[in-house]
C-alpha cells in the first residue's frame, strides 16, 4: 500500500519508498486513533473550571467598569448642577443689586466694608501678580540682563575691539610719512635683514 506521503520528490523525479505491510497498516492505525480522539476527546475539568472562573472574573470587571462610569457620571452631574445654580444665583443678585433695588448695594456694601473692598480689588489678583512676578522679572532684566550682560558684555566686547582697532591704525598712521627717501631706505633696511638672516643662519 502506497500513500501521498511515501512519494519524495528528487532531482530525477518522484521516487516512491516501499513500506512494508507492517510498518505503513501501523501508522496507518495510529493516525486513525489519534484523529478520531482529537474529535471526541472533551476539555479535561479543570480546563473547565478555569475557562468558567475566567468569565465570571471578566464579568466583574465589566461591571465593576460599568458602577465606575456612573459614580464618574453622576459626580460630573452633580458639579455641573451645582455651579451652573451658583452661576444662576450671582446672575439673579446682580440683577436684583443692580437693576431694581440699588439702595440693597449700597447698605450692603456699607455694611460689610472689607467683604466690598477684596470683591472690589477683584481679590487683589492683580496686585499680587504684579509684586509676585512682573516687578522681580523687571528688576532681573534692568539691572543684570540689560546693563549687565547688554551693556557690559556685548557692548563693552563689541567696543572694545574698535577701540583696539582705532589704536592700532593711530600707531600705523605714523608710519605712513608720505617720504619716498623713508620707504626706500626702509626697503633696503628690510633687504639687508632679509639677507643677514639667510647669511648667518
Amino acid at each position: 500500500m502506497l500513500l501521498p506521503r511515501d512519494v519524495f520528490p528528487t532531482p530525477g523525479g518522484p521516487t516512491r519508498q516501499r513500506i512494508g505491510p507492517r510498518i505503513s497498516w501501523t501508522r496507518e492505525s495510529t493516525a486513525t486513533w489519534s484523529r478520531i480522539r482529537s474529535f471526541t476527546s472533551s476539555k479535561p475539568k479543570w480546563a473547565a473550571s478555569r475557562t468558567v472562573a475566567a468569565r465570571r472574573t471578566s464579568m466583574l470587571s465589566r461591571e465593576r467598569a460599568l458602577q465606575g462610569r456612573d459614580t464618574i457620571q453622576s459626580r460630573c452631574v452633580r458639579i455641573t448642577a451645582a455651579s451652573g445654580a451658583i452661576a444662576f444665583g450671582g446672575i439673579g443678585l446682580a440683577a436684583l443689586f443692580f437693576l431694581r433695588r440699588r439702595d440693597l448695594a449700597d447698605r450692603a456694601a456699607a455694611r460689610w466694608t472689607r467683604l466690598h473692598q477684596l470683591l472690589l480689588n477683584k481679590f487683589y489678583v492683580d496686585e499680587f501678580y504684579d509684586a509676585a512676578i512682573v516687578r522681580p522679572i523687571r528688576v532681573f532684566s534692568e539691572r543684570w540682563l540689560w546693563r549687565g550682560f547688554d551693556e557690559g558684555l556685548v557692548d563693552g566686547g563689541v567696543n572694545g575691539v574698535g577701540t583696539i582697532v582705532s589704536g592700532a591704525a593711530a600707531s600705523l598712521r605714523r608710519l605712513q610719512t608720505g617720504s619716498v627717501r623713508a620707504y626706500a631706505t626702509s626697503i633696503i633696511l628690510g633687504a639687508i635683514l632679509v639677507l643677514g638672516y639667510y647669511f648667518w643662519r
